[in-house]
């Protein structure tokens, strides 16, 4: 029996996942290309991207391969208020992302409705606040363990 996996369909399965369970209007923008902050103007902030990183496979003879897939999240807010740090509307859209990405009632793990696994949170997260004056950056990375 061939294992194929559909990364497509996982990919944007996850990002329209997310899409439909943050909170509405956490984020004035989406995507599943990534934007230089640069060229995310205040008005488009908060902002919400997709960029896929890397896969792994674990092979061995007689069991099915087990994938994961990895992603980055990128969030961008801006605040133009000098007495406010732009990291409390990061913070804010990234208890956002955690929540979307909560198991369901009765699950420990988040499976996209059975599509995976799990999704989830794992590992480093930089955030870059104040050094950029007005703009706040956080890279969420994500794995995504898929099943057969």
């Amino acid at each position: 029996m061939a294992y194929v996996i559909d990364r497509e369909a996982i990919y944007s399965a996850f990002f329209a996942w997310l899409q439909a369970n943050v909170t509405p209007g956490t984020f004035n923008t989406v995507g599943r290309r990534l934007l230089p902050v640069d060229q995310v103007y205040p008005p488009m902030q908060p902002a919400l991207f997709q960029q896929q990183t890397y896969e792994t496979v674990e092979q061995r003879r007689g069991v099915p391969p087990k994938w994961k897939l990895y992603l980055d999240l990128y969030v961008y807010t801006y605040s133009a208020d000098p007495a406010t740090t732009p990291a409390i509307a990061l913070n804010q859209a990234m208890n956002a992302i955690d929540a979307a990405l909560a198991p369901p009632p009765g699950l420990d793990v988040q499976t996209l409705g059975g599509l995976v696994s799990h999704a989830w949170i794992s590992g480093h997260l930089p955030t870059d606040e104040l050094v950029l004056g007005e703009q706040a950056i956080a890279v969420m990375p994500v794995e995504i363990f898929v099943n057969y």
